[in-house]
C-alpha cells in the first residue's frame, strides 16, 4: 500500500485558521463597543466604566491564548502532514497577516482595558458634559 504525500500549503493551513481569528476579533470589537458604551452612560462615579475595562482585560487575555493555541494546532497539522524542518521555520517565523493584527489587538484590548480598570472613574469625572 502507498502513502500519499500532502503538500501542504501556506494557504491550506491558514484557512481554518482566518475563521478562528475572525471570530476572535468580534469578541475584542464587542469589548471595546462595551466600553465606549459604558464611558456615555456612566453615572458621575463611573463604576460601569471601570468594570468595562476589566471585561475588555479579559477578552484580550481570552483572546490572545486562543490565537496561541489555535496558531499552534495549525502547525501541529502542518507537522503531522510531513512538513520539512525548513517549512516550519517559515511557518513559525512568517505567521499571516491577519494574525499577527488580531495579535496586536488584543494586546491592546488587554492594555487599554488594565487602564480602564484602573483609571476609569476618573476619566469619567473628567468628560466635559
Amino acid at each position: 500500500m502507498a502513502t500519499e504525500q500532502v503538500t501542504v500549503t501556506r494557504e491550506s493551513l491558514y484557512e481554518s485558521f482566518r475563521l478562528a481569528a475572525i471570530k476572535v476579533s468580534s469578541f475584542l470589537a464587542a469589548a471595546w463597543l462595551w466600553g465606549v458604551f459604558s464611558f456615555f452612560t456612566s453615572t458621575g462615579a463611573g463604576t460601569w466604566f471601570a468594570r468595562s475595562g476589566s471585561v475588555m482585560c479579559l477578552i484580550g487575555a481570552a483572546a490572545t491564548f486562543k490565537l496561541i493555541n489555535d496558531y499552534g494546532h495549525a502547525l501541529a497539522t502542518a507537522v503531522e502532514n510531513g512538513v520539512t524542518l525548513a517549512r516550519r521555520v517559515e511557518l513559525v517565523f512568517d505567521p499571516p497577516k491577519l494574525y499577527q493584527t488580531v495579535q496586536y489587538l488584543a494586546y491592546l484590548t488587554g492594555i487599554v482595558g488594565t487602564l480602564i480598570w484602573g483609571y476609569g472613574d476618573l476619566l469619567v469625572r473628567v468628560r466635559p458634559y
